[in-house]
């Protein structure tokens, strides 16, 4: 309701996305022991569920040629279709 009310852009999960947005902040600056600690989780549980690449590590990796980006040519290291199947069937 106060987010209605306010005008403002209704985020889903906030407080998750808050979470998440500090301890990015806090690994970054303190590394990842002050993040487990001063956050509350262990960094398996950090790196897996609360840990983001901010827009300026982004940007400083596509300078650096090392965003990993992949032209439509090359395979998706997600994608679990097998290999043999054509792309008809993906």
């Amino acid at each position: 309701k106060i987010v209605f009310r306010a005008g403002v852009e209704n985020y889903p999960k906030p407080f998750q996305n808050l979470r998440a947005s500090a301890a990015t902040d806090v690994n970054k600056k303190y590394g990842p022991t002050a993040e487990s600690m001063w956050i509350g989780h262990g960094t398996a549980i950090a790196e897996g569920h609360y840990l983001m690449v901010d827009p300026e590590t982004l940007e400083r990796a596509k300078r650096e040629g090392l965003t990993g980006e992949k032209s439509e040519n090359d395979a998706n290291p997600f994608d679990t279709t097998p290999a043999s199947w054509s792309k008809e069937h993906r």
